[in-house]
């Protein structure tokens, strides 16, 4: 059973992904699961975040934009490589969401 949370409200972090001539990623807000520096939800999306948008560089791709609690990311790409990067961050975001639903959603 998970702890209460530091503090509980409606904020979270919203996870939106759409395959669609191309991919568009966008992933906004804070969960709130804990106090900053001891959120292990932020942690694990901010980890999430940064292993996309370092494997699309890598890539060439860089059509990211950062904003403080957001990162958008679109691109025209449709690759198998490019499809699987996503393809994999996205079940790590699934799997946060199986266990911290209260503070994660997935679009």
């Amino acid at each position: 059973q998970q702890e209460p949370p530091y503090r509980k409200d409606e904020r979270m972090t919203r996870v939106v992904y759409k395959k669609n001539h191309g991919h568009y990623f966008e992933c906004t807000g804070h969960s709130n699961y804990d106090q900053n520096g001891k959120d292990l939800v932020c942690a694990a999306v901010s980890t999430l975040c940064c292993t996309l948008a370092n494997s699309l560089m890598e890539k060439g791709i860089e059509p990211i934009a950062y904003e403080d609690g957001a990162v958008v990311i679109r691109t025209s790409e449709e690759d198998l490589e490019t499809s699987t990067i996503f393809h994999t961050v996205m079940i790590g975001f699934d799997c946060l969401a199986e266990q911290y639903g209260d503070y994660i959603e997935i679009f």
